[in-house]
């Protein structure tokens, strides 16, 4: 089991992490629940808005391993991972327009306004009250492809990659 450090404050990260981790298959079609474990760190992060949303993720993944100082991830629509050598940043992407106002009971980030590609005229929001967050999560969260992206990544990168490089 490969633990996973991943660093927020927000109630609505953690629970889309529980449904991500009993919904969600890695590439072999197994489930993320049988090969990694997350430990969520309630640690406030600055959360710097900036056009580049890789550098926002990067510059919160250097404040979350300083606080930390163990191997973490940070998440907003991106996942930065920091184990301490070296940065990663996964994407996720999911196409899908904006509505015109504001719909649905959810308000977390663009829930109430993002319609997917895919769901027809249904807000993120929308998604999660008829159908459920696992169907959000499943079908159309960009995160949750940017997190399987970095799981896929994580399960090959070698182990010990430091010892390894000084030829121990």
């Amino acid at each position: 089991m490969i633990k996973i450090a991943y660093v927020t404050s927000s109630e609505f990260k953690r629970e889309e992490n529980k449904a991500f981790i009993n919904v969600c298959k890695l590439k072999d079609g197994s489930f993320v629940r049988d090969h990694f474990e997350f430990q969520i760190y309630n640690e406030n992060i600055t959360e710097r808005l900036k056009v580049n949303l890789e550098d926002m993720v990067h510059a919160e993944v250097i404040e979350a391993y300083s606080k930390l100082k163990i191997p973490c991830i940070v998440e907003h629509a991106a996942i930065a991972y920091c184990n301490g050598m070296e940065i990663k940043i996964f994407r996720g992407e999911t196409k899908g327009k904006l509505s015109a106002i504001p719909r649905g009971d959810r308000e977390f980030y663009w829930d109430t306004v993002f319609m997917p590609d895919g769901a027809g005229d249904q807000t993120y929001a929308e998604i999660v009250k008829l159908s459920g967050l696992e169907e959000k999560i499943l079908k159309y969260s960009q995160s949750a492809k940017a997190m399987l992206e970095f799981l896929e990544y994580l399960k090959e990168e070698p182990k010990n990659k430091l010892w390894k490089q000084r030829g121990m």
